[in-house]
């Protein structure tokens, strides 16, 4: 299972990446994550692979 609350991102500068992100996925269930490009989504993989 993965639990993220207010998940934010911010990067040197103050460019803010991510802002209050909440998800949560049960064990065994699939997500897809999509939105346009620089929307975060990769940020956020990253993040959670971390």
């Amino acid at each position: 299972a993965l639990e993220l609350k207010q998940l934010t991102k911010t990067y040197p500068g103050g460019v803010q990446a991510l802002r209050g992100i909440d998800l949560q996925v049960e064990a065994g269930d699939f997500y897809a994550l999509l939105g346009p490009n620089g929307a975060g989504k990769s940020t956020t993989i990253g993040i959670i692979s971390s």
